[in-house]
């Protein structure tokens, strides 16, 4: 079995995608991006299936364990919800925090388009002002426009780090 994140769906030719694996909301961002992939998706034989609630909760608890989670869109979720019940399918996905999230979990991934990372990452808060760092705000939310938090030993703005 293959779970395809959006980029296979978007850069993959139809007998590649054919027998896929997907996420139901993956539907609605393929017509977003591309009216004519969306039609071209419709004909071909893919699995659409929405994760349960309980997959979700796991994949957000997997996310919020590898400090991914702020950098996870919804979809993203759905994705990696479907990766972790389908264990033993391989994840195709160019997204290096589902990558990251994937190794960390022991999930067989593959890149589609992009080089593939190499390394596991982990995440911090540094401050800009005195360079301080804490961990990363279970609730912090990268989506929103200023995705900073305040330094709690000199009032700057600290932003979420890859770790070296």
């Amino acid at each position: 079995m293959r779970v395809l994140d959006t980029s296979a769906l978007l850069n993959w030719p139809p007998e590649k995608i054919n027998g896929g694996c997907c996420a139901s909301s993956q539907q609605q961002e393929i017509a977003q991006l591309s009216d004519s992939k969306f039609m071209l998706l419709e004909t071909l034989d893919i699995q659409w299936i929405d994760p349960s609630k309980e997959m979700k909760a796991e994949a957000r608890r997997c996310a919020m364990q590898t400090g991914d989670l702020a950098g996870l869109s919804i979809v993203d979720l759905d994705v990696l919800s479907l990766a972790l019940s389908t264990r033993g399918a391989t994840l195709y996905t160019d997204d290096y925090r589902l990558q990251n999230i994937a190794r960390a979990f022991d999930i067989t991934f593959e890149s589609v388009v992009v080089k593939t990372s190499t390394k596991q990452w982990s995440w911090h808060m540094k401050c800009e002002g005195c360079r301080a760092t804490s961990k990363v705000p279970q609730d912090f939310d990268t989506t929103r426009k200023n995705n900073t938090i305040e330094c709690e030993i000199c009032g700057s703005q600290m932003k979420m780090k890859r770790q070296s």
